[in-house]
């Protein structure tokens, strides 16, 4: 186990799969998380899958939003490693690969 799982730094991914899309994803967007939203279709028909970049200390107010608003919402966490400059709020300045 990493030192980095534990501590809050870095940015993670929050992947939201929901039947309410539409609503987290504007209850997500006036609390200004930036999200994503994509449309797909699961075992039972349409889903969403919201995607939220944040903080790794925010996340956990991301899965509280939409638990709230869907208990029975699935989500995933991932750390992020690597992301595009023009569209990321916090990247390594290295530019090394």
């Amino acid at each position: 186990m990493t030192l980095q799982r534990w501590l809050p730094f870095g940015d993670q991914v929050v992947r939201i799969f929901t039947r309410k899309g539409t609503v987290l994803f504007d209850a997500l967007r006036r609390n200004d998380f930036g999200v994503t939203e994509f449309q797909g279709v699961g075992r039972d028909g349409p889903v969403s899958m919201l995607f939220v970049q944040v903080r790794r200390a925010r996340a956990a107010l991301v899965v509280r939003a939409a638990r709230r608003l869907d208990p029975g919402c699935f989500y995933t966490i991932d750390d992020i490693r690597v992301a595009n400059a023009a569209l990321s709020h916090a990247l390594p300045t290295s530019t090394q690969p």
